[in-house]
């Protein structure tokens, strides 16, 4: 096998080997091609006219007769490599390989020198199906499947079909292949393609992306149909179930203690929706963390589909313990409780991560997948802001926003709240009212900047004494409360005489020079209590709570202050 300019193709020799006959008188002693040396004559011209088997002098020579050359054979010669020369670059021009096969598929010819990284010598001989990506393929099984196509084995001509191939480097290519069974005695195929892996991924990849356009905007769509962002957030959730064949998903907010919206008091996230039950967890607004407790807290905001095995705080809780970037945005694929989880979040515009997650038993998450899941948590940004802005609102309404205590209106709706189920367990309540004893001489004498500072300090050492189930507010000016759940007035005197002998201790350095001693002693603020528990059953409103507590606390108060006591009077009937 050779070439005049150098070979850029390969060829199996025996397909065109010859036959010469005895000599005779009609030739002068000279051999003349058989039948079958004609037939192979006609094969040579046809690999010649499409890209050159082998050098057309060669071809000649080797079927020529021995002797002068024949002006008629160098003639042919001539004109089969010009017509070889053109058709060869055709070929290169429209196709990036050019095949035939024998009638067992095995190469007989490839064009050019390097197929698929591939050095095109090196496979002639062989099996062309061993080239083919799909491992089905590469070995057939009787009755071969009607979903692969082998483009080495056709009965008749095949236009333009998608073929995926092994490439050199062990990566995948896909072929344009038009391949057709030849028609001469000695069978096989022959066929032309063109190598379309880059489009074929680009058409890939804009299919996908226009795919994930519209599923993003069937969900916006379905979202406007809702009144409310929890609402709309709901329904994002099932449809990116479906739409993503997921099992369950849930959007949660980690946030620090004390994110919330520029110029707000203080709020903890944990406050409304703790993670887990602890001695940090506040039933009001303005909880501060307690030992033992993440520093972040996880507001779960809505769920979709199936939910998480046990419980949605379960699902937080591997949040807070997962080992995650501290800023987003990221995404996380792992395997807990027998499920898929696909973890994407996002950073929020008023603080904290938004993380989306959705799990499924099988399969893995794909690339479309996870890109659709972190588009559409981009596209509910919006509802989850508009959420935080009305969580936000409803906090500051029912808060006080210099301590992020409850104030007096949202105090009062929360014990109100808790009274049937009080009366329907048969339980006692609480009510501690507190009043600060000198902040009137401590604002006179450090102005009303000090006077803040001790109301802050108040708020944290009432809040830091009790229990999850307990209220903290500021009712007015210096008037604090407290409700504890549950506890009868030996319990609630405990209390109060832990918090009387305590005080409120001053930050360092914020009393202010020549506080009197009525305001400030030993850098702390005295109070005084008044006690009003609700008995078992006895059906007394609120009202009469704080009318009896308070009138306790100005007793203290007009006594020196410093101590509590507990309401003397009856509750009204």
């Amino acid at each position: 096998m050779g070439s005049e300019n150098g070979a850029d193709h390969a060829v199996r020799p025996s397909r065109l080997s010859t036959c010469r006959t005895g000599s005779g008188p009609a030739t002068g002693g000279q051999s003349r091609p058989s039948l079958p040396g004609l037939h192979l004559r006609r094969r040579m011209m046809r690999h010649a006219q499409w890209i050159g088997a082998m050098t057309v002098s060669e071809a000649c020579t080797d079927l020529a007769p021995t002797g002068p050359p024949d002006p008629a054979s160098v003639l042919l010669a001539d004109c089969m490599r010009e017509s070889r020369n053109r058709w060869r670059a055709l070929v290169a021009l429209g196709a990036d390989i050019a095949f035939e096969t024998d009638r067992d598929g095995r190469f007989v010819m490839l064009y050019p020198e390097f197929v698929l990284g591939w050095r095109a010598a090196r496979l002639i001989g062989t099996l062309a199906r061993d080239l083919l990506a799909h491992p089905s393929a590469r070995q057939p099984a009787p009755g071969p499947p009607a979903a692969l196509f082998d483009p080495f084995a056709v009965d008749r001509a095949r236009r333009r079909r998608r073929v995926w191939f092994r490439h050199a480097d062990g990566s995948a290519a896909c072929l344009l292949l038009s391949s057709e069974p030849l028609a001469d005695p000695a069978g096989g195929v022959r066929g032309l393609g063109t190598d379309i892996t880059v489009q074929d991924r680009h058409d890939a990849r804009l299919a996908s992306d226009l795919l994930q356009q519209e599923n993003v905007g069937l969900i916006l769509a379905r979202m406007r149909d809702a009144l409310l962002p929890a609402q709309s957030l709901a329904i994002a959730l099932e449809e990116l179930v479906g739409v993503a064949g997921g099992e369950g998903s849930a959007l949660l907010l980690l946030a620090p203690p004390h994110a919330g919206l520029p110029g707000a008091a203080s709020p903890d996230a944990r406050s409304a929706n703790p993670v887990s039950p602890g001695p940090a967890t506040r039933a009001g607004p303005g909880a501060e963390p307690g030992p033992g407790l993440s520093p972040v807290g996880v507001r779960l905001l809505s769920q979709g589909g199936s939910p998480w095995p046990g419980t949605a705080w379960g699902l937080g809780a591997l949040l807070l313990a997962a080992d995650v970037p501290e800023s987003a945005p990221w995404q996380r694929t792992m395997l807990q409780a027998g499920l898929t989880l696909l973890l994407c979040a996002a950073p929020g515009r008023f603080g904290g991560t938004a993380v989306l997650a959705l799990w499924r038993e099988t399969p893995d998450w794909s690339g479309a997948e996870t890109g659709l899941a972190r588009t559409v948590l981009q596209a509910i940004q919006p509802a989850i802001e508009q959420e935080q802005i009305q969580r936000e609102i409803a906090r500051q309404s029912r808060a006080d926003l210099l301590t992020g205590l409850l104030n007096r209106q949202g105090f009062e709706g929360e014990v109100r709240r808790r009274f049937d189920r009080l009366d329907r367990d048969g339980l006692y309540g609480t009510l501690l009212v507190i009043g600060l004893d000198g902040l009137r001489h401590l604002n006179t004498a450090g102005g009303l900047e000090a006077g803040d500072a001790a109301l802050v300090a108040a708020s944290v050492a009432f809040n830091s004494g009790v229990r999850p189930t307990d209220l903290t507010a500021r009712l007015n000016g210096d008037l604090f409360a407290l409700w504890l759940d549950g506890a009868d007035h030996f319990a609630a005197a405990e209390r109060a005489e832990v918090l009387a002998r305590n005080g409120v201790p001053l930050p360092l350095g914020s009393a202010p020079e020549g506080a009197p001693d009525q305001a400030v002693q030993g850098g702390r603020i005295g109070i005084s209590i008044g006690l009003a528990t609700r008995t078992v059953r006895s059906f007394e409103p609120l009202d009469s709570l704080l009318r009896r507590a308070a009138a306790a606390m100005r007793a203290v108060k007009l006594a020196g202050g410093g101590r509590w006591l507990v309401s003397g009077e009856e509750p009204m009937p």
